[in-house]
């Protein structure tokens, strides 16, 4: 395996997320790094009905502060709570072809949050035409390998892990890596340039505009640059 990403599981991301698959031969869930309040992961923007950005959340049970991404559980009323924030969004009430199978997922939830999450990645990443494995890093590491380590030594963990030499980062990890950090790990950064697409739920996108289109600026998009 040539070259992977990391990046944390989002609730059905922006388009631009997708970009990461076109260039890497894996995307890696950091399923076993903290769960971060009120950020992405359980949650994310569509178009209500008077046109204002409100937020699409998948309820979670409680757990402690420190809990793992993989260790966070679905509310007991989810379903019934999830159905009443759906109904608000007209995307989620009027289904097309693209966005039936989505739709079935979130009013059908089963298993964990990250169950949840990483089913509808792969569905998005398939109605985009995107073949690339995503897979969890809990499946080769578990939550204490991090211990001691610095950020860019925790990358080269998974790179070690999976055989990869080259590892790409979204824009913003720029103020963050650098390239000789990684060169010490035999390891390569490339960062990919900021998406210029509006940065709301692709569940929104695909409720609007072709798929043929949305395919077509995933791959037209995605440039990667050295670190």
């Amino acid at each position: 395996m040539g070259r992977i990403a990391i990046m944390q599981p989002y609730l059905l991301p922006y388009l631009g997320y997708f970009r990461l698959l076109v260039d890497v031969d894996a995307l890696v869930l950091g399923d076993v790094q903290q769960f971060p309040r009120r950020g992405w992961v359980n949650r994310n923007r569509l178009f209500d009905d008077r046109g204002q950005l409100g937020w699409l959340t998948l309820p979670l049970a409680p757990a402690p502060l420190c809990s793992r991404v993989s260790e966070i559980r679905l509310a007991q009323n989810a379903q019934l709570t999830l159905d009443r924030n759906m109904a608000r969004f007209h995307a989620c009430r009027c289904p097309n072809p693209v966005t039936a199978p989505i739709l079935k997922t979130l009013t059908d939830l089963q298993d964990t949050p990250l169950d949840v999450i990483e089913r509808l990645l792969v569905q998005v990443s398939g109605a985009l035409g995107l073949s690339t494995p995503i897979l969890r890093q809990s499946s080769f590491h578990d939550a204490d390998y991090a211990a001691g380590l610095t950020a860019t030594e925790q990358i080269a963990e998974v790179c070690q892990a999976l055989g990869a030499r080259e590892y790409v980062n979204a824009p913003g990890g720029r103020a963050l890596y650098q390239a000789a950090d990684f060169e010490r790990h035999g390891l390569t950064l490339l960062f990919h340039d900021p998406y210029p697409g509006p940065v709301v739920s692709v569940l929104q996108r695909l409720a609007d505009d072709p798929i043929e289109d949305l395919r077509r600026e995933v791959v037209e998009t995605t440039t990667v640059q050295p670190g």
